[in-house]
């Protein structure tokens, strides 16, 4: 009995214990690294959902229409609405636009939600529908883009979206991010996914410059000054209105270039210059004595 090879109970059983918490380990480790894989996959896929359609529809912004300065018609941290440029062939109206809203629902903030919705028109440009809600009502086709966002979890306030300037009529540049945690209770920690996009149709405001010349005075009795405000541009290549005003008074002309007459003494000269859109700029004002 003594010469008989082999294993005895209590060390197989300890053999296999040994064996089980390895197993256990190289298991859990596993699950670990597929469950941070998985969460991985799940935030890429919302940036790639977000950045995709965002950028696109924001790199086809549509210039505005003419009664509108601007094509971004909202522009908030968690809420933007612009005019876009239409996929209907043939075009739903003449300049082929539409309304896109993205905004966030963060009724839950740990888990928010990016919706993206629509409007559609064949005439005039309507109404905006309302964007007290998210996703809100009045819009078209409203569908979630992504999820587990939480920009405004635990009570933090960090914006989806952001601008290159507080006046919608002068933004260029919308710039997004996104804090992703598809696991708020587990790893990996939240991520932050940015993008952007520059806004290449954007209206933009004309920037008014004149000269003012004295003429000598008139048959009339009257002193003349010749303005010319064709110095005056339009980054956008649009037709410009003018307005003169002479201190005060408003002068009854709309011509880029005109003489006008008027009394002795030091006149303030001005010109107002607005786009088809109604985007204007007022010049310096120019002092001019006469005689």
């Amino acid at each position: 009995m003594r010469g008989e090879r082999g294993f005895m109970l209590i060390e197989l059983v300890v053999a296999l214990t040994i064996m089980l918490i390895a197993l256990g380990g190289v298991l859990g480790t596993l699950t670990a690294f597929e469950r941070t894989n998985r969460a991985n996959q799940l935030q890429n896929e919302a940036q790639d959902r977000t950045r995709q359609p965002v950028e696109r529809e924001f790199r086809n912004h549509a210039s505005p229409s003419p009664d509108l300065q601007s094509g971004i018609e909202r522009a908030e941290g968690y809420d933007v609405v612009a005019q876009t440029v239409g996929t209907s062939v043939p075009p739903f109206n003449a300049r082929n636009s539409r309304r896109v809203r993205y905004c966030l629902d963060s009724t839950d903030p740990s888990d928010g939600k990016l919706w993206r919705m629509h409007q559609d028109w064949t005439g005039a440009v309507p109404a905006m529908p309302s964007t007290t809600a998210c996703p809100g009502v009045g819009w078209t086709e409203p569908a979630v883009l992504s999820e587990h966002l939480v920009n405004r979890s635990g009570g933090q306030e960090r914006p989806l979206f952001s601008y290159n300037s507080t006046d919608r009529a002068l933004i260029t540049d919308v710039q997004m991010r996104l804090w992703v945690d598809v696991e708020a209770e587990r790893e990996p920690a939240e991520t932050s996914l940015r993008g952007g996009v520059v806004l290449r149709n954007q209206n933009r405001p004309p920037v008014a410059d004149f000269t003012a010349t004295k003429t000598g005075r008139g048959t009339d009795g009257l002193y003349h000054v010749l303005v010319n405000g064709t110095l005056s541009e339009d980054p956008d290549g649009d037709a410009l209105l003018y307005t003169w005003f002479d201190g005060a008074t408003e002068l009854t002309t709309t011509s880029a270039s005109f003489d006008f007459a008027t009394s002795a003494g030091a006149h303030v000269v001005k010109l107002t210059v607005r786009d088809t859109a109604g985007l204007g700029d007022d010049s310096n004002p120019v002092t001019v004595t006469l005689p």
